[in-house]
């Protein structure tokens, strides 16, 4: 029995975390690449509202994993107190929607 996804494309992904994010007020941004950035930064960053806590969060393709940079950024955020998520399908962009509720 095949696995049912909730989206196919990391482009998907990212239009339905940006929607989550809008549903629920969170100020929010996409991280762009660019030859002057820093490598690994998460798809999309946010403020938590109250808390004014960052969430980063990497969208990948269901199946996929970050890369080791990626998941190297992603450490060295939660170490500083901010939030990493990783959304690669529907489970986990529930467990994001099920975090926004408990903590807004």
């Amino acid at each position: 029995m095949a696995r049912e996804r909730l989206y196919l494309t990391e482009n998907q992904g990212k239009v339905l975390v940006k929607e989550l994010l809008d549903k629920y007020g969170v100020f929010h941004w996409p991280a762009s690449a660019s030859p002057y950035g820093v490598g690994g930064v998460p798809d999309r960053l946010a403020i938590l509202p109250r808390t004014g806590r960052l969430l980063g969060i990497e969208v990948k393709t269901p199946g996929k994993k970050p890369t080791a940079l990626q998941s190297m950024f992603g450490m060295k955020m939660t170490k500083s107190g901010a939030v990493w998520v990783l959304i690669d399908g529907k489970e986990s962009l529930a467990e994001l929607e099920r975090f926004l509720e408990e903590t807004l």
